[in-house]
């Protein structure tokens, strides 16, 4: 696993690290370079903050607000064999870190619903709700799940 050697935390490098004090952010405002990849705030782009703390995330009265989530395309599911075949498939897949959990995860973008199985859910702690209806699934395979 990466560990950063100026924070000790796990899943970076000290290069990408965001901690304050980075040599990376130092160096590019003492040359007046950009600010490097992965340092500073992801909403508003500034250095003087991160996203968790950003001013453009406060309501008027100074309380936090919730940000929307980035949404990532990892590649086409179709093309790494998951999907129905079809090559305008809406259907992309990729491996995502839930509750610190990896999970191999499908994403319909033309669906209207999500669904996660009960068997992650305990494993990524999110306790599973009745939905008070019945859905048919279309599966990437074919197969069609009530």
């Amino acid at each position: 696993t990466q560990k950063c050697h100026k924070c000790n935390k796990v899943g970076h490098f000290a290069r990408d690290c965001r901690s304050s004090g980075n040599a990376n952010v130092a160096n590019a405002q003492r040359n007046n370079e950009a600010n490097p990849k992965g340092n500073g705030c992801f909403e508003c782009g500034s250095t003087g903050n991160f996203k968790k703390d950003c001013p453009k995330l406060k309501n008027k009265d100074g309380e936090k607000v919730n940000a929307p989530g980035w949404v990532y395309a990892v590649g086409n599911a179709e093309k790494r064999g998951n999907a129905s075949g079809d090559p305008d498939s809406n259907v992309v897949m990729g491996t995502f870190l839930l509750n610190n959990r990896y999970a191999s995860i499908l994403f319909d973008t033309g669906a209207d619903r999500s669904f996660i199985s009960t068997a992650i859910s305990f494993l990524i702690d999110i306790v599973p709700t009745p939905l008070g209806n019945s859905y048919d699934v279309k599966l990437t395979d074919g197969k069609i799940v009530r």
